[in-house]
C-alpha cells in the first residue's frame, strides 16, 4: 500500500551526486484527476533551481522536500498535465505548511520555469 508523498521515508543515495534521495516505500500524490504511484526507488534531488539562489528563498530540502519530489516525478513522467503537476506541487507545499509568500514564491518559479523538466507521456503507438 503506498504512503501519502509527505509521509513516505526516504533514504540517502551516495554515490554520484551527494543531493540525492531514495523513496523507500511506495508514496501516493493525490492529484485532482485521481492518485499517482511513485514507485519505491524513485530518486530526487528534492527542490531544482539554481545555485545562486539562496537557500531560504528556495530551500532544497525542510518542509518543501516531498512536494518538490512529487513535482519531479509528476513532471518527468507526465502523467498528468503540466498545470495539473504545478497545482498539485503548490497544494502539497501548502499542506506540509511551507510559508504562503515562500510557497507562491515557488509556485510562481516552477510555472516560469517548469516546461524545461516536463516531459509529455510518450504516445501509444498503434500496431502497424
Amino acid at each position: 500500500m503506498a504512503v501519502h508523498i509527505l509521509l513516505v521515508s526516504v533514504m540517502k543515495v551516495y554515490g554520484e551526486d551527494p543531493e540525492w534521495w531514495m523513496l523507500t516505500e511506495p508514496a501516493r500524490i493525490p492529484c485532482p484527476g485521481g492518485d499517482v504511484i511513485v514507485p519505491a526507488g524513485y530518486i530526487t534531488d528534492y527542490a531544482s533551481r539554481p545555485k545562486f539562489v539562496p537557500d531560504w528563498l528556495i530551500p532544497k530540502s525542510g518542509l518543501s522536500a516531498m512536494p518538490s519530489a512529487a513535482h519531479d516525478y509528476l513532471c518527468e513522467t507526465g502523467v498528468v498535465s503540466r498545470r495539473e503537476a504545478d497545482l498539485t506541487f503548490n497544494r502539497l507545499l501548502l499542506e506540509a505548511g511551507v510559508p504562503r509568500w515562500q510557497r507562491l514564491l515557488m509556485y510562481y518559479y516552477v510555472r516560469l520555469l517548469g516546461w524545461a523538466r516536463y516531459k509529455k507521456q510518450p504516445e501509444q503507438t498503434l500496431p502497424q
